[in-house]
């Protein structure tokens, strides 16, 4: 679960469920798991959430798109997560794909006019808005 980039806090909506496997969304990617691994992750409801298709993770981000960051995921802790903070990214920052790796690992991404590169690892642990209709040259 904690591979494929499942936390606490992350946003979820269930696609369809049998006795074989459930498939939902979450930030972006597509899961399909098997009943016994699913039933290992809790989900809490809140009647005033709602899901948002626009939510994403930073790694999963597209040349050419613009994002709005909306914050740095809970399992991202410690001196990570004052790194990131330090280094710009935080709710309200815009973004985009400054230079694109090749092998598409690490990427360097455009914040507050600065170009800084992350791993896809530590990209996946910063959620983001993807902004309509905005391209990026």
């Amino acid at each position: 679960i904690l591979e494929n980039n499942i936390h606490i806090d992350s946003q979820v909506k269930i696609i369809s469920k049998n006795k074989n496997s459930i498939i939902f969304v979450s930030e972006g990617e597509k899961f399909d798991l098997s009943p016994i691994v699913a039933s290992s992750i809790l989900v809490k409801t809140d009647v005033d959430a709602f899901y948002d298709e626009e939510w994403s993770r930073l790694s999963n981000l597209k040349k050419g798109e613009k994002a709005e960051i909306i914050g740095i995921s809970k399992e991202c802790r410690g001196e990570n997560r004052r790194r990131l903070l330090d280094l710009g990214f935080i709710k309200g920052a815009e973004i985009s794909i400054d230079l694109h790796n090749p092998l598409k690992n690490p990427k360097a991404y455009k914040i507050k006019g600065t170009s800084i590169a992350l791993r896809n690892s530590q990209a996946s642990k910063i959620r983001i808005k993807k902004m309509k209709n905005e391209n990026v040259k």
